[in-house]
C-alpha cells in the first residue's frame, strides 16, 4: 500500500517540471517504434539555441513519450554549457538543473539507475558547489527516489538512504526558502514513512508552521491533510482519517494535474478500510484507483494495484483471487518489460550517441582551457608590458613635475625679486606692513562688507587708513596674493558656511548663494571655489547635506 503511494508521488513531484509517464502496452510497442525518432541531429542544429529556450522546450518534450529523446538532447546542450570559471553563475546554475533533469529521464524514462546516479551525483556536488539551491534541493530529492527504488529491487538497507537525501533536501529548501520544493520534499517524505517512524512527520509539520510556510503554496494543503490522516490513523481514530483524506483530497482538486495525488488517497482510504476489515470499501477504493489509471494511462500505477490486490487477497486467504491479481500482475509488469527490451536497442544506440556528444564536449572543453590559459597568458604579458608603460610613464610625469617644481621656483625667486624692486622706494617698514596686515584682516572678516559686490581695493584702503598702493604691497609681501585672490578667498569661506548652513540657507541654490557673497557669475564662483576647497560647489552640497542628515539622525534618534 505505502509502495504503491510512493510511485505515485516520485512520479509526480520527483522535480517541479516533471509529470512522469510510462511507456504504452505491448501491444502499442511496435507502433510507437515506428513513430519514434532519435533526434540526435537536432543536437547542432539546438547548439546556438539559448538555455532558457532549451530548458523551456526540453520540459515540454518530457511530458510525451515520443519526445523524450528531443528533452535530453536539449538538456545534453544546455548540461554541455557548464563552466566552472568563465560562465555566469545564472547560467552555470542552470547548468546544473539541465544535469538533474538529465539524471531524472535516465531515471524514471530509461531505467539506467547508473547512469541516472552519474548525473544527479555530480549535479549535487556541483550545486553544492557554486551554491546553486534549486539544483541542490531537485538533486536531493531525486537521489532519494532512487534510493527508494533500490530498496525495491534488491530490498536493501536502501530505506535509510532515502531518507537521508529527503531530510537534506527539505533542510536545503527551508534554508533557501524554496517553499514549493519544500512541500515537494513533505509530500515525497510522507509516502515512504514506515510505521514507528510518524514523528518524523510530526516534526516536518512544526517546521513547516515555524517557517511560516505560505498556506497558499502548491501541496501545502495535500500534505498536511495527508500527515493529518497518517497521525489519525497511528492513533486508531479512523472516521477521523477518513475526514483528513477529504480535505487532502478537495486540495487535489486545485493542482494541474491532480489524477495520481488523488491515488495516493484513494490508496490510503484503501488502507484504511483494511484496517477496518471492511471487504467491499477496500474492493471499491481499489477499483477507483485501476478505472483512474486506465482513464489516464498510468500503467505502472495499474501494475502496483494488480500487486497489492495480489497480496491483500493473499493476506486474507482468498487464493483463487489472489492467484487471479497475482497472474495479472506479472502479465502487466511483463508488458512494460518487454516493451523495454523493443526499445532498448534504439535506446542503447541514442544514448550511445549523446554520450559520444558528451566525449566531444569534454574534449571540447579541454581544448577551451587549453586556449583559455593561452589567453591567461597572453593577457598576463599584455598585462606586464603595460605595468612597464606605466612605470615609465609615472617616472615621466615624476620627471616633470620635478622639473614644473624648479621652474615654479625659479618664477617665485623672479617674481620676489620684482617686488622688492617694485616697492623699494616704499616708506612701509615691518612694524608698519604688520599692523596693517592685521587692520586688513579684521576688514576681511566683516561679511556684510566683503560680500558687497562694490567692495574694491580702494574701499578697504580708505577702511583701513591707507593708500591703495600699501594694500598691494603688504597683500603681496604679507599674504602672498593680490586682492582679488584674497577677496574670492574669503568670500569663497563664507559661501561654505552658507552652504553648510542648511536651516537657514538650505532653499537657496548654489547660485543664490554665490550672488549672497558677492560673485556676479557662477563661473568666477566655481571656479574659485575648487582653487579654495579642492571640491566643486556641488559635491560641497552633497556632503554638507549628508552631515546635516546625520546630525538630524543623532538628534532625534
Amino acid at each position: 500500500m505505502r509502495r504503491l503511494g510512493v510511485i505515485v508521488l516520485m512520479a509526480v513531484v520527483g522535480t517541479l517540471w516533471s509529470v512522469a509517464a510510462w511507456g504504452s502496452v505491448y501491444a502499442e510497442a511496435n507502433a510507437n517504434m515506428a513513430a519514434r525518432h532519435y533526434d540526435v541531429e537536432f543536437y547542432d542544429r539546438w547548439a546556438d539555441l539559448p538555455s532558457d529556450t532549451l530548458m523551456a522546450w526540453g520540459y515540454r518534450y518530457a511530458q510525451s513519450l515520443d519526445t523524450r529523446d528531443s528533452a535530453l538532447v536539449c538538456y545534453t546542450i544546455v548540461a554541455n554549457r557548464y563552466d566552472r570559471q568563465w560562465q555566469a553563475d545564472e547560467q552555470r546554475a542552470q547548468s546544473i538543473l539541465a544535469m538533474n533533469d538529465i539524471g531524472y529521464l535516465y531515471f524514471f524514462y530509461y531505467y539506467d539507475y547508473q547512469q541516472a546516479y552519474i548525473w544527479l551525483q555530480r549535479a549535487l556536488t556541483l550545486a553544492r558547489e557554486h551554491h546553486a539551491p534549486t539544483a541542490e534541493v531537485c538533486a536531493l530529492l531525486n537521489m532519494g527516489n532512487l534510493m527508494y527504488i533500490l530498496t525495491e529491487m534488491y530490498r536493501g538497507d536502501a530505506h535509510r538512504g532515502t531518507l537521508h537525501y529527503y531530510k537534506q533536501a527539505w533542510q536545503a529548501a527551508l534554508d533557501s526558502q524554496q517553499w514549493d520544493l519544500a512541500m515537494v520534499v513533505a509530500a515525497n517524505v510522507g509516502t515512504v514513512v514506515q510505521p514507528g517512524e510518524y514523528s518524523l512527520l510530526d516534526t516536518l509539520s512544526r517546521q513547516i508552521e515555524s517557517y511560516r510556510i505560505p498556506s497558499d503554496t502548491p501541496l501545502y494543503g495535500f500534505v498536511t491533510h495527508f500527515f493529518d490522516a497518517y497521525g489519525h490513523i497511528n492513533d486508531g481514530n479512523y472516521q477521523q482519517a477518513f475526514a483528513a483524506c477529504d480535505q487532502a483530497e478537495r486540495s487535489v482538486n486545485t493542482l494541474k494535474t491532480p489524477e495520481r495525488y488523488l491515488v495516493s488517497i484513494y490508496s490510503m482510504r484503501a488502507y484504511i478500510n483494511i484496517l477496518l476489515k471492511d471487504d467491499a470499501q477496500v474492493t471499491y477504493w481499489y477499483q477507483r484507483s485501476a478505472d483512474l489509471a486506465r482513464q489516464y494511462d498510468m500503467h505502472d500505477i495499474s501494475v502496483e494495484l494488480e500487486k497489492e490486490l495480489y497480496q491483500y487477497y493473499q493476506q486474507t486467504g482468498r487464493t483463487e483471487l489472489a492467484q487471479q491479481h497475482q497472474l495479472a500482475y506479472l502479465q502487466k509488469k511483463d508488458s512494460l518489460t518487454n516493451q523495454g527490451r523493443l526499445t532498448a536497442m534504439g535506446e542503447l544506440y541514442f544514448r550511445n550517441q549523446i554520450q559520444q556528444i558528451n566525449r566531444q564536449a569534454d574534449r571540447n572543453a579541454y581544448a577551451m582551457r587549453i586556449w583559455q590559459w593561452v589567453a591567461l597568458g597572453l593577457l598576463g604579458v599584455i598585462a606586464l608590458i603595460g605595468a612597464l608603460l606605466y612605470i615609465l610613464r609615472r617616472n615621466n610625469a615624476q620627471l616633470r613635475q620635478n622639473q614644473a617644481k624648479m621652474y615654479r621656483q625659479m618664477q617665485e625667486s623672479i617674481s620676489m625679486e620684482q617686488t622688492l624692486q617694485k616697492y623699494r622706494s616704499s616708506t612701509l617698514d615691518d612694524s608698519s606692513k604688520t599692523d596693517l596686515a592685521d587692520r586688513i584682516v579684521q576688514v576681511m572678516q566683516q561679511t556684510d562688507v566683503i560680500c558687497n559686490e562694490e567692495f574694491s581695493r580702494d574701499t578697504l584702503a580708505q577702511m583701513v587708513g591707507t593708500s591703495p598702493a600699501n594694500i598691494s604691497q603688504v597683500l603681496s609681501e604679507r599674504f602672498d596674493k593680490n586682492f582679488s585672490q584674497l577677496v574670492a578667498d574669503y568670500r569663497v569661506r563664507e559661501a561654505c558656511r552658507r552652504i553648510s548652513d542648511q536651516e537657514n540657507y538650505g532653499q537657496l541654490t548654489i547660485e543664490a548663494i554665490a550672488a549672497t557673497v558677492g560673485f556676479k557669475n557662477r563661473g568666477t564662483f566655481a571656479t574659485n571655489f575648487k582653487r579654495v576647497t579642492g571640491l566643486t560647489p556641488s559635491q560641497y552640497l552633497r556632503e554638507a547635506r549628508k552631515k546635516s542628515r546625520e546630525i538630524c539622525t543623532k538628534k532625534f534618534f
